[in-house]
């Protein structure tokens, strides 16, 4: 893919989740403005982490490397890949992507058990 397209498609997805978080922070100001109870605080900020630790830019539609690397049949090729000779591919177990991945689902898990209702 053209280096142009490719910045072109990687700003326009990277700037729809700059555009969802500001969805984010609105919801999560509204909710918090209409808490009135200590579990609608945590609610609403349980909420608000899921929110950010979903959308984080990891899919291969928001990195310019991935985007590069699609070929005349729209498969991925990560054999071309820059990012993957400088870091390893991000398949492997081991590789920096794989890493921050990694962290994101623990993230993840760790949102989803900071808070529970009573009941």
């Amino acid at each position: 893919m053209d280096e142009n397209i490719t910045i072109t498609a990687a700003k326009r997805c990277l700037l729809q989740i700059a555009a969802n978080y500001e969805v984010y922070v609105s919801d999560f100001i509204r909710d918090v403005e209409e808490a009135e109870t200590i579990p609608e605080i945590m609610d609403a900020k349980q909420k608000f982490m899921r929110w950010v630790v979903a959308d984080l830019p990891l899919g291969p539609s928001e990195c310019p490397y991935c985007l590069s690397c699609i070929d005349k049949d729209g498969n991925l090729d990560c054999s071309r890949c820059e990012y993957a000779a400088r870091f390893g591919f991000c398949k492997d177990e081991k590789s920096r992507y794989r890493n921050v991945t990694s962290a994101r689902d623990d993230l993840s898990r760790s949102v989803e058990e900071y808070w529970e209702p009573e009941d």
